[in-house]
């Protein structure tokens, strides 16, 4: 596919292909990740509830016994949550490149199935080349998009869970938020476009690095490698195409840095602000310390 022709899919029909994907060969990574949204929802709100608790109980000078009984009791009961949350991530992680492997075994038998001309063909031996790096590399897309859906979908529950809460305090500390998160979703959206923009030249790289290792190691070749004094050069080859990827490589994970770097700036902007108006609201009387 040429660079200024407009992809027939779309970022949801892909997702929802994956999922279908998914669920017809990982049906158990699905369930348990799906099981994961109201166990890692209600671990988040009773570590905010938490110290709450103990404030509140301090401050209203509850017994010792209350206390007492305040942090076994939450403890225990996390403790009771978070071994429902082990288990669940335990069986994700056993079926977690699974799917990968099948994708790998599907790009193969493709490959092998296929006829002469489209083997040939340079603009399927590049979406060929893109599909077998995604899918070996660690990062398959397929793989990962279970968890990061899961972290998408489990944002947004703390953020609304988290809005609902904090918003009683000053509706301020949410518009810091929200800013915040336009922000950061401004500059992941930029960082990934400028990474997909990158695929084509990576697995073209990939390519000959692949070529060139596979010609050097084949014992047919070697013999005339050494007969004419090619090692260096074919050794000069492979550095060059190495140095190229490492090119590539620190230039999408700088903009990644870049990226990390001004999400420290703005948390401490935001924290800065919301304790601010939450200490404020403390002294003014419209909350309690906990």
């Amino acid at each position: 596919m040429s660079k200024k022709e407009k992809p027939t899919y779309s970022g949801i029909s892909n997702i929802l292909y994956t999922l279908r994907f998914n669920w017809r060969n990982a049906r158990e990574v699905v369930i348990c990740s799906l099981l994961l949204y109201p166990v890692e929802l209600v671990l988040k709100l009773a570590d905010m509830y938490f110290p709450k608790l103990l404030i509140d109980g301090i401050t209203a000078r509850r017994s010792v016994l209350y206390i007492v009984l305040t942090v076994v009791v939450f403890h225990a009961g996390t403790a009771l949550i978070g071994v429902l949350q082990s288990f669940f991530n335990s069986r994700t992680s056993a079926g977690h490149y699974h799917v990968s492997n099948v994708v790998q075994n599907r790009l193969s038998q493709k490959r092998m199935r296929g006829d002469f001309q489209k083997t040939d063909d340079p603009d399927v031996n590049l979406k060929y080349d893109r599909a077998v790096n995604d899918a070996s590399s660690g990062q398959c897309a397929v793989e990962f998009l279970q968890s990061d859906l899961r972290r998408v979908v489990s944002a947004f529950l703390e953020m609304f869970s988290c809005a609902a809460i904090i918003s009683i305090a000053s509706p301020w500390i949410i518009l810091t938020v929200m800013i915040e998160a336009v922000i950061s979703y401004i500059l992941s959206r930029a960082n990934m476009k400028y990474s997909r923009s990158l695929s084509d030249e990576n697995a073209d790289i990939n390519r000959r690095k692949n070529y060139i290792a596979g010609f050097s190691s084949d014992f047919g070749y070697a013999k005339d490698i050494r007969i004419y004094g090619m090692r260096r050069w074919i050794d000069s080859l492979f550095r060059k195409y190495q140095h190229d990827s490492l090119i590539l490589y620190k230039s999408e994970q700088k903009r990644w840095c870049a990226q990390s770097l001004t999400d420290v700036f703005l948390g401490v902007a935001r924290n800065g602000v919301s304790y601010f108006f939450l200490v404020k609201t403390l002294f003014d009387g419209g909350i309690t310390a906990g």
